[in-house]
């Protein structure tokens, strides 16, 4: 009771006393995410103070050799901001555990510290090199639910595009044992408040049937992605459903 009273006080004298020569800083300047509140207090008071290092120590199981981690695009810690506990964190040291759906932070403010699983149950999202992902559970059949991590590549009130990362781990005997992990992925749609597994881009002419011709057209307007780069081809085609929607309502 009384950290949270001394916070939150300490918060509002912090603001206060900055709120002058903050504003001067912005004039005539963008807005930037990390000058929020929340940002300038972690800056006063420390992340280490913050309460976000409350997690479950974490410990490597696998020996790896080559780039072939389970990490999600880099092996090593880099900046990120995740909102944890209903509070956005900025500038801080993440990484995504894609093999065990796991985020994990590192104390940038202490030179030994510990690296930090996250309670997943306590992330509602978190971003990495301008990847968004949040974390959901959703229902395709009646009672069996996936749930964890997915990043969104399209989102609003009518669409939505979800990727799901996996890693596929196998064992290499070779003097010594080390592992190597392979990317998987799969994706999904919601319509409105209903999922569906996308097993292939055609699909969406059996979830959308009322636009089967117009999606057919898409497919072909966006052929040359489809080979180099199956996120931006389904971002596409999804961009062009969505429009289609709009203009219809």
């Amino acid at each position: 009771m009384f950290k949270r009273f001394f916070k939150k006080h300490l918060l509002i004298l912090v603001l206060s006393f900055l709120s002058a020569s903050y504003c001067l800083q912005l004039y005539g300047q963008n807005k930037q995410e990390t000058d929020s509140p929340y940002s300038l207090f972690d800056e006063v008071i420390g992340h280490t103070n913050s309460g976000i290092f409350n997690g479950i120590e974490y410990f490597e199981k696998f020996q790896v050799k080559n780039d072939k981690h389970k990490f999600f695009k880099h092996k090593f810690f880099i900046w990120g901001s995740v909102i944890y506990n209903n509070q956005p964190y900025f500038k801080t040291a993440l990484k995504y555990d894609v093999y065990d759906d796991e985020l994990l932070i590192k104390n940038s403010e202490k030179l030994e510290a510990v690296i930090t699983q996250l309670d997943k149950n306590n992330v509602t999202e978190f971003e990495l090199n301008g990847h968004l992902f949040k974390n959901i559970t959703f229902s395709i059949k009646q009672d069996e639910y996936i749930s964890g991590y997915f990043e969104i590549l399209f989102e609003n009130e009518v669409i939505t595009l979800f990727k799901k990362h996996r890693k596929k781990i196998s064992r290499i005997t070779d003097k010594e044992i080390y592992y190597e992990f392979k990317d998987q992925f799969q994706y999904y749609i919601r319509r409105q408040n209903t999922y569906f597994k996308l097993k292939k881009v055609g699909f969406l002419t059996t979830i959308f049937p009322e636009y089967k011709i117009q999606l057919k057209d898409s497919f072909k307007r966006h052929e040359n992605l489809r080979k180099t780069d199956s996120d931006k081809y389904l971002k596409s085609v999804i961009i062009d459903l969505n429009n289609l929607i709009l203009n219809n309502n």
